[in-house]
């Protein structure tokens, strides 16, 4: 990851990984193991970061509807913006439930990092075209990784042209960067459907970050809302609106507040040949300190595909 930013250092990470998993003939109990090493390498003064761990995964199945999760491992961290390198015993208990047709849920309990986590995931399929689901998850993380994780989900938006994120509007972390390692908590609830011509979602967020470094707790909340429509057999668009509220957690107590409103459409002039246009208001506003922001996008282009 490179980066022009003097307060985010580049760096080269070099990961090796080994995973075995159970075979079919391990009907009742499955198991997996996961062998990983990583070296981080900052090209500023920060001394290179190591990452050892070694997990061991059972899940037992109960019957169709219940299985029952276990994990133990052992982990090694030597990272220098951590008031306490993780170093030792790692371990989950939980279970992953199917008690309909439409409905999954997963949850886990355990110690990582040096901490005590939580994780669960839930869906829930109202209808044939409709899911709602909602996750909530804890990890150690750095603005590096996080920003080559966000970019091998970047495609070429059908309607726009444009890159953007496969996971949907909202996805990935909604605070900024810097450069040492931070805790994260995140919790998040999808609505996504479709109705004939029509595709609409929504959802709620919030996201915390606690870096030991600085003493300094950020915290963020939004929402995000979609529609998209199939006007005809040439013509297709979708509106967007994303509202976020933001803590820095700063002594100051600066906050700030940011709403964006999006609009495109597309018309496909032949087979493979369209016109897009889009529109972007972006509105922010920041107390103590002037960041405030107002910006109108406008974006019209020809796109050919050979």
């Amino acid at each position: 990851v490179d980066t022009a930013e003097n307060e985010l250092e580049s760096t080269r990470t070099i990961t090796e990984n080994l995973r075995i998993n159970s075979g079919r003939r391990f009907t009742v109990v499955q198991w997996s193991t996961n062998i990983n090493s990583q070296k981080v390498q900052n090209d500023g003064d920060t001394p290179s970061d190591r990452t050892k761990t070694v997990d061991g995964n059972l899940t037992y199945i109960v019957s169709p509807k219940l299985s029952l999760l276990a994990g133990l491992g052992y982990e090694k961290v030597e990272d220098s913006t951590l008031s306490s390198e993780p170093n030792g015993l790692t371990w989950n208990v939980g279970f992953q439930a199917r008690p309909s047709g439409k409905t999954d849920f997963r949850f886990t309990y355990g110690i990582d990092n040096d901490t005590t986590t939580i994780d669960f995931s839930a869906n829930h399929r109202l209808s044939e075209r409709t899911s709602l689901s909602a996750s909530f998850s804890e990890s150690l993380e750095t603005s590096q990784g996080q920003i080559a994780d966000d970019l091998s989900f970047l495609i070429v938006d059908p309607v726009t042209q444009q890159l953007v994120d496969s996971r949907g509007s909202g996805a990935g972390s909604s605070l900024g960067l810097q450069n040492e390692t931070f805790r994260q908590e995140e919790f998040r609830v999808s609505l996504n459907g479709s109705r004939r011509l029509t595709t609409y979602g929504a959802s709620v967020f919030w996201e915390q970050r606690k870096t030991e470094a600085t003493s300094i707790t950020e915290s963020t909340v939004g929402a995000d809302l979609s529609l998209g429509r199939t006007i005809n057999t040439r013509t297709s668009g979708n509106v967007a609106l994303n509202y976020q509220a933001t803590d820095f957690g700063t002594t100051d107590e600066r906050t700030q507040k940011e709403i964006t409103f999006s609009t495109s459409l597309s018309y496909s002039l032949a087979s493979d040949v369209s016109l897009n246009f889009s529109y972007i208001l972006t509105h922010r506003r920041v107390n103590n300190a002037n960041e405030d922001l107002t910006e109108n996008s406008v974006t019209v282009g020809l796109s050919k595909r050979f």
